[in-house]
């Protein structure tokens, strides 16, 4: 499903924003994958309240972790003049 509307959005708005919702569905994954874990391990519990609950709850920090890391490299990211930026410059 997330290949077909990768092709859609590719041909309506680039190669671009093609990258950037695959580049978003990687990321969503990852909290998926953490709630599933979570979740099976805590269903044989049996309490499904609280199953779900600390799913939901796993979900939302690892998709809080994965925002603020990459809000935190986008701000700390430092231009460094290439070789050839230097030599022309001169």
């Amino acid at each position: 499903m997330s290949l077909m509307m990768a092709f859609t959005t590719h041909q309506d708005h680039g190669s671009g924003a093609s990258s950037r919702f695959l580049h978003g569905v990687t990321r969503g994954s990852f909290s998926y994958l953490a709630a599933m874990i979570v979740l099976a391990e805590l269903l044989r519990t049996g309490n499904l309240l609280f199953a779900f609950a600390a799913a939901l709850a796993a979900a939302l920090v690892v998709q809080g972790s994965i925002q603020a890391h990459d809000t935190l490299m986008k701000r700390t990211r430092v231009f460094v003049p290439s070789d050839e930026m230097c030599s022309q410059s001169v």
